[in-house]
Protein backbone atom coordinates (compact mmCIF):
# COMPACT_ATOMS: atom_id res chain seq x y z
CA UNK A 1 0.00 0.00 0.00
CA UNK A 2 1.68 3.07 -0.88
CA UNK A 3 1.14 6.49 0.56
CA UNK A 4 -1.59 7.62 -2.39
CA UNK A 5 -3.75 5.26 -2.43
CA UNK A 6 -7.19 5.11 -1.40
CA UNK A 7 -6.93 4.14 2.10
CA UNK A 8 -4.46 4.59 5.09
CA UNK A 9 -4.50 2.69 8.10
CA UNK A 10 -1.83 2.64 10.66
CA UNK A 11 -1.40 1.15 14.30
CA UNK A 12 -0.69 3.82 16.21
CA UNK A 13 0.37 2.59 19.74
CA UNK A 14 0.86 5.44 22.19
CA UNK A 15 3.98 6.75 24.63
CA UNK A 16 4.76 10.39 25.05
CA UNK A 17 8.50 10.07 25.02
CA UNK A 18 8.04 8.93 21.72
CA UNK A 19 5.39 11.85 20.20
CA UNK A 20 7.40 14.69 21.10
CA UNK A 21 6.82 16.85 18.43
CA UNK A 22 6.21 20.47 19.29
CA UNK A 23 2.70 20.11 19.39
CA UNK A 24 2.19 16.71 20.48
CA UNK A 25 -0.35 16.82 23.95
CA UNK A 26 0.96 15.73 27.10
CA UNK A 27 -0.66 12.06 27.98
CA UNK A 28 -2.80 11.63 31.38
CA UNK A 29 -2.95 8.16 31.70
CA UNK A 30 -0.50 5.26 32.16
CA UNK A 31 -2.65 2.07 30.88
CA UNK A 32 -1.04 -0.05 29.17
CA UNK A 33 2.73 1.42 29.47
CA UNK A 34 4.93 -1.99 29.69
CA UNK A 35 3.39 -3.14 26.00
CA UNK A 36 7.03 -3.10 23.94
CA UNK A 37 5.13 -1.36 21.35
CA UNK A 38 3.92 1.11 23.53
CA UNK A 39 5.21 4.79 22.06
CA UNK A 40 5.41 3.14 18.14
CA UNK A 41 4.03 4.28 15.50
CA UNK A 42 3.75 1.87 12.38
CA UNK A 43 3.04 1.52 9.24
CA UNK A 44 0.69 -1.13 8.52
CA UNK A 45 1.59 -3.26 5.25
CA UNK A 46 5.34 -2.67 5.65
CA UNK A 47 6.07 -2.30 9.77
CA UNK A 48 7.62 1.11 8.61
CA UNK A 49 8.18 3.09 12.28
CA UNK A 50 7.20 6.84 11.73
CA UNK A 51 8.07 9.89 13.81
CA UNK A 52 5.29 12.37 13.88
CA UNK A 53 6.19 14.05 11.39
CA UNK A 54 6.30 11.54 9.18
CA UNK A 55 2.91 10.18 10.02
CA UNK A 56 1.24 13.88 9.46
CA UNK A 57 2.98 14.64 6.30
CA UNK A 58 2.19 10.66 4.58
CA UNK A 59 -1.81 11.38 6.22
CA UNK A 60 -1.18 14.66 4.20
CA UNK A 61 -1.52 12.29 1.20
CA UNK A 62 -4.44 9.74 2.26
CA UNK A 63 -8.13 9.84 0.87
CA UNK A 64 -9.33 8.05 4.39
CA UNK A 65 -7.77 8.27 7.09
CA UNK A 66 -9.15 5.94 10.12
CA UNK A 67 -8.59 6.94 13.59
CA UNK A 68 -9.79 4.53 16.00
CA UNK A 69 -9.79 4.93 19.99
CA UNK A 70 -10.29 3.25 23.11
CA UNK A 71 -13.79 5.07 24.37
CA UNK A 72 -12.86 6.00 27.32
CA UNK A 73 -9.17 7.19 27.10
CA UNK A 74 -8.56 10.66 26.81
CA UNK A 75 -5.38 10.41 25.46
CA UNK A 76 -6.60 8.56 22.36
CA UNK A 77 -9.28 11.87 22.21
CA UNK A 78 -6.36 13.92 22.28
CA UNK A 79 -4.25 12.46 19.72
CA UNK A 80 -7.05 11.97 17.33
CA UNK A 81 -7.26 15.93 17.76
CA UNK A 82 -3.58 16.47 17.55
CA UNK A 83 -4.03 14.46 13.73
CA UNK A 84 -6.69 16.33 13.09
CA UNK A 85 -5.75 19.43 13.32
CA UNK A 86 -2.35 19.14 11.84
CA UNK A 87 -3.92 17.80 9.00
CA UNK A 88 -6.39 21.44 8.54
CA UNK A 89 -2.95 22.89 9.10
CA UNK A 90 -1.98 22.01 5.95
CA UNK A 91 -4.86 23.14 3.84
CA UNK A 92 -6.94 19.96 3.98
CA UNK A 93 -10.63 20.18 4.49
CA UNK A 94 -11.15 16.73 6.08
CA UNK A 95 -15.18 15.41 6.54
CA UNK A 96 -15.31 13.86 10.19
CA UNK A 97 -17.55 11.32 10.65
CA UNK A 98 -18.16 9.89 14.25
CA UNK A 99 -19.52 6.55 15.02
CA UNK A 100 -21.81 7.59 18.12
CA UNK A 101 -23.94 9.86 16.27
CA UNK A 102 -26.95 9.32 14.58
CA UNK A 103 -28.22 10.87 11.29
CA UNK A 104 -31.18 12.12 13.36
CA UNK A 105 -28.91 14.35 15.44
CA UNK A 106 -27.30 16.09 12.34
CA UNK A 107 -29.31 19.04 13.04
CA UNK A 108 -28.11 19.51 16.53
CA UNK A 109 -24.86 19.38 15.24
CA UNK A 110 -25.78 21.54 12.91
CA UNK A 111 -27.25 24.07 15.57
CA UNK A 112 -24.20 23.68 17.67
CA UNK A 113 -21.73 25.07 15.12
CA UNK A 114 -23.88 27.98 14.35
CA UNK A 115 -24.16 28.65 17.78
CA UNK A 116 -20.81 27.83 19.44
CA UNK A 117 -18.78 26.64 16.13
CA UNK A 118 -15.24 26.74 18.06
CA UNK A 119 -16.25 24.92 21.07
CA UNK A 120 -16.19 21.13 20.72
CA UNK A 121 -16.33 20.83 24.41
CA UNK A 122 -20.19 21.38 24.90
CA UNK A 123 -21.28 18.95 21.43
CA UNK A 124 -21.69 15.85 24.12
CA UNK A 125 -24.04 18.21 26.22
CA UNK A 126 -26.09 19.10 23.26
CA UNK A 127 -26.18 15.75 21.91
CA UNK A 128 -27.16 14.33 25.57
CA UNK A 129 -24.45 11.48 25.13
CA UNK A 130 -24.21 10.67 28.75
CA UNK A 131 -28.17 9.29 29.01
CA UNK A 132 -27.47 7.45 25.45
CA UNK A 133 -24.40 5.18 27.04
CA UNK A 134 -21.88 7.17 24.84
Amino acid sequence: MGWSTGAFLLLIVLLPQVLQAAAVPEFSTAYGLEHPLVGTIIKLGDATRLSPRQLIQALLYADVILLGEKHDNPDHHALQTWVLRHVIQAGRRPGVVFEMMTEDQQSVVERHEQQQPRDATLLGKALAWEASGW
